[in-house]
């Protein structure tokens, strides 16, 4: 369970950071061409959920009721197929 706990916070970092690189390209300060549409932020935020709902899953300590699991790891999912079929 400590290799899932890590990481899931990995990812959330990783989603923390794409997203400060995402709102300073779409503010308009710097320009990252990789960060100037939002396929990156959804795909780890995605990934963010998904794990979410398998760590909610398998380690009871983490989530506090039985709906996290089903809600993080339904809306991570629906993300992921909303990316892939470039639904926006």
């Amino acid at each position: 369970m400590r290799l899932l706990d890590f990481i899931m916070w990995v990812s959330f970092s990783i989603t923390g950071i794409i997203s400060i690189f995402t709102i300073i390209v779409s503010f308009g300060i710097v320009y990252i061409s990789k960060f100037s549409t939002f396929v990156p932020l959804e795909i780890s935020l995605a990934v963010s959920l998904i794990l979410w709902g398998i760590n909610c899953r398998h380690n009871e300590e983490v989530c506090y009721t039985k709906n996290n699991f089903y809600i993080s790891f339904i809306l991570g999912a629906l993300l992921l197929i909303f990316l892939i079929l470039g639904i926006y």
